[in-house]
């Protein structure tokens, strides 16, 4: 006997969270309106309508007649009672639908974020790059001019070859700042204390190569700043590769040293570059007052 193959079943049909709110909205209503007209029709029925003058519904209509005050009191109480309960029952649901939108909002700005901070750490090596390329030709420059320098005082600038100024990259501050924005904390202030050490040294080199007296320990301060922030950007190096997920620590006076050594290493000026820049460091990793 070959069985015939079972129907489908239809899926039920889900209701939308306006139609469980409508619905919720218009339970009190049928409750006042079931429950306040029944006790008017006792009473029509008394004045109005004929029926019956003996059996049952003679006995019944009776009852009502003498005790519609009381039928009258108890249908109004239940009436609120009803109506209690399902003004009760939708406010529950209003919060119940107002928690699962703020929670799927919630959910939607993470998901957000996760893609805000995905995109912008994919952009960071190339924008460290170029934040160490910076600090490097700051650096170097600062260098030549220090090389037509004697070891101490100032020279007039009118008697050196001067470099041309590097160029501040301010193309990457949106980078760094959109960063920031989405970025951990301790992964924003990170970047933060790179994006000021970069404006720091923007400052200081303008200056130093406007004056028209050169003095060394300006310029050795110049390069000490320059190696500060090569440091930081070395430190976050891991993080923006992907290869840790963790916040850098700060530089310490020997991060500063290996930059130095890669620059300037073998040259006679080094233990003087060496002196400023672990002065830079200190005031830039000093907790503020």
């Amino acid at each position: 006997m070959i069985k015939k193959p079972k129907k489908p079943k239809k899926p039920k049909k889900e209701i939308s969270r306006d139609d469980q709110v409508w619905k919720r909205m218009n339970q009190p209503v049928l409750g006042m309106l079931i429950f306040t007209v029944l006790p008017f029709l006792i009473i029509a029925m008394d004045f109005g309508i004929k029926y019956p003058k003996t059996g049952t519904m003679a006995q019944l209509m009776t009852v009502a007649s003498d005790w519609q005050g009381l039928i009258a009191g108890t249908f109004a109480l239940l009436a609120a009672a009803f109506t209690a309960r399902a003004v009760v029952m939708q406010i529950s649901s209003a919060e119940t639908l107002e928690q699962t939108r703020l929670e799927g909002a919630r959910a939607l700005d993470e998901r957000n974020t996760a893609r805000d901070l995905l995109a912008a750490r994919s952009v960071m090596p190339l924008t460290l790059s170029v934040l160490a390329d910076y600090a490097t030709s700051v650096a170097v420059s600062a260098h030549k001019v220090l090389k037509q320098m004697p070891k101490g005082g100032s020279l007039n600038r009118r008697l050196m070859t001067m470099p041309e100024m590097p160029s501040a990259p301010a193309s990457i501050i949106d980078e760094l700042q959109n960063f920031i924005r989405v970025a951990p904390t301790d992964l924003g202030t990170a970047v933060a204390d790179i994006l000021a050490d970069l404006q720091l040294l923007r400052t200081n080199a303008e200056a130093s190569w406007l004056k028209s007296l050169i003095f060394r320990l300006q310029w050795e301060a110049l390069i000490g700043r320059a190696a500060v922030l090569y440091a930081r950007i070395d430190a976050l190096y891991p993080y923006a590769r992907r290869q840790v997920e963790a916040a850098p620590t700060l530089p310490e006076e020997y991060n500063v040293d290996i930059v130095l050594a890669l620059w300037f290493d073998g040259m006679e000026d080094f233990p003087g570059y060496t002196k400023a820049a672990h002065a830079c460091l200190k005031q830039a990793t000093s907790p503020a007052p």
